[in-house]
């Protein structure tokens, strides 16, 4: 536990970066106790408007980040340390978990110290936005530990409590069947994962208007045959990920996979091998043939949901479960070694698992640093141009912002965010009219989002036309009511004109006072 805090500790020094802006900084919710229970009747994003959509729903998140905010408000500092004690906690449970399992300390220390360091971590313990699969896997741990400890009504509670983390925590009953398989009384310890489960499923059904939102704009289009060659591919980049962790990405590009792609065969191989190992192992009498089922079951989650993750098809922060069962394995095959060899070579490979994981820390240090790090691992992708563009033109270099947006559009120009962007961008280099031309397509491909509306208010304010702006502030609220900066910039608009009653609603409505 204290590798693990000491490894991570320079997270503490990372900001705010990509989701946590609009989850953490711009969350209305946050500054809102009495608004958390709408945390469990709409999507992850139903914060940002009432029409926003999204396949996800994760209650559980807005209420750790509440707890957090009314404690230290927008600290970052104070979330990173949530994250690192949720991943020091984790940590420990490792030991146990495997100690119940294997029956082995060094195998169970071993799984531990790799857990600890492991980089593949990195996203989700430095990213404050992946913090719910910190939040999950702790839950699943700890409602598996009291399963097999014969405490099952507490576990089913703590299975409940953790699929409002996150929804791989479906994987858990999986996990409890491979330990149970073959006992006796089964079914009779499986009754409250169902009732627990058949709790959650009406939640999320009436919160996304379906089990996943028919709204979604996030879904991949993919037909049922590139959907399985897809997702063997997928299969063996997430095993590769854990054996081989270098180089990180926070939005790898995802391709699909065909007949003829190598990465599917790659990956069909991969899975064969991995039923093939783990039956061997069953076979064999060796209890690691369940570290093969929790390194594969949780993978196997993302896979099943390929169609409904965006551009997320891909994600680090997903292997933070699964990486259990790798460490598990490893830990296992050094367990069985003389005890200074697996010493040394064991200690070699944590100790630079631990330097890569500190110097990686910083790439969620701020925008800029995230971006630029995943610009330099994929320059082809049309998204992190975009999105390092933004973090440009946040950060006052312009010119740079331009040029990327520029590069972002032509790639492809029906990214609304991209064209949103390059008029903003436009609009500080004085091409006013190509600025008007960007955000107003930004606009026809977003109707429902109040940003382009926001931008163009701003637009013409900057020309002098405030009845303009004003029309085009209250449009971008009527299209998402909780958009604070719309009703800051109305509520400035108002000040100059002298409206004060009408200014300090606005300003109240966004979340701040007048003053």
């Amino acid at each position: 536990m204290v590798l693990a805090l000491v490894v991570n500790a320079n997270i503490m020094a990372n900001g705010f970066v990509y989701d946590d802006v609009p989850q953490i900084e711009q969350n209305p919710w946050l500054r809102d106790p009495a608004s958390l229970p709408r945390a469990f009747t709409t999507n992850v994003w139903g914060f940002a408007a009432p029409q926003a959509t999204s396949n996800f729903y994760r209650p559980a998140m807005h209420a750790l980040n509440l707890a957090i905010f009314q404690v230290a408000g927008r600290q970052a500092w104070a979330f990173h340390l949530v994250s690192l004690l949720l991943h020091a906690l984790c940590t420990l449970l490792v030991w146990f978990v495997v100690m119940e399992l294997s029956g082995d300390a060094r195998a169970a220390l071993w799984a531990e110290l790799f857990f600890a360091v492991h980089p593949i971590h990195v996203e989700p313990v430095a990213w404050i936005a992946a913090s719910p699969d910190l939040a999950c896997t702790f839950f699943v741990l700890a409602a598996f530990l009291l399963h097999v400890r014969g405490r099952t009504w507490a576990a089913w509670i703590l299975f409940f409590v953790a699929l409002m983390c996150k929804e791989t925590a479906v994987v858990l009953p999986v996990l409890v069947f491979a330990y149970e398989f073959g006992r006796r009384d089964v079914l009779r310890k499986y009754g409250g994962y169902v009732i627990a489960f058949a709790m959650y499923v009406p939640l999320r059904i009436a919160a996304l208007h379906g089990w996943t939102s028919p709204h979604s704009i996030d879904r991949l289009q993919l037909n049922e045959i590139q959907r399985f060659y897809s997702s063997f591919a997928l299969f063996g980049r997430y095993l590769l990920k854990l054996v081989v962790p270098l180089p990180l990405s926070i939005l790898p590009t995802f391709h699909a996979s065909t007949l003829f792609d190598w990465r599917f065969w790659a990956g069909l191989a991969a899975f064969a091998a991995m039923i093939a190992l783990g039956r061997a192992l069953w076979r064999a009498g060796k209890r690691e043939w369940m570290a093969i089922v929790w390194m594969v079951a949780p993978i196997l989650v993302p896979i099943a949901a390929l169609p409904y993750l965006g551009g997320n098809t891909f994600g680090e922060r997903y292997l933070y479960l699964p990486s259990i069962g790798f460490c598990w394995l490893l830990g296992a095959v050094l367990a069985r070694r003389a005890k200074e060899p697996a010493i040394l070579y064991g200690g070699a490979l944590a100790l630079v698992a631990a330097v890569l994981s500190w110097t990686a820390a910083p790439i969620f240090h701020d925008d800029v640093s995230l971006w630029e790090h995943a610009d330099s691992v994929d320059r082809d992708s049309p998204s992190i141009h975009s999105w390092l563009a933004q973090a440009y033109l946040y950060a006052g270099r312009n010119a740079r912002a331009l040029e990327l947006f520029e590069q972002a559009v032509r790639e492809d120009p029906t990214r609304p965010g991209s064209q949103n962007g390059y008029g903003i961008a436009l609009a500080t280099a004085g091409r006013l009219d190509e600025a008007r031309a960007a955000l107003e397509r930004a606009d026809a491909l977003a109707p429902q989002s109040g940003v382009p509306a926001l931008s163009l208010g701003l637009l013409d304010e900057r020309d002098g036309d405030l009845a303009a702006a004003e029309r085009e502030y209250r449009r971008a609220i009527v299209r998402d009511p909780e958009l604070a900066a719309a009703h800051r910039y109305l509520g400035i608009l108002l000040l100059k004109e002298n409206r004060l009653d009408e200014a300090d609603a606005e300003f109240r409505k966004g979340g701040q006072n007048m003053k």
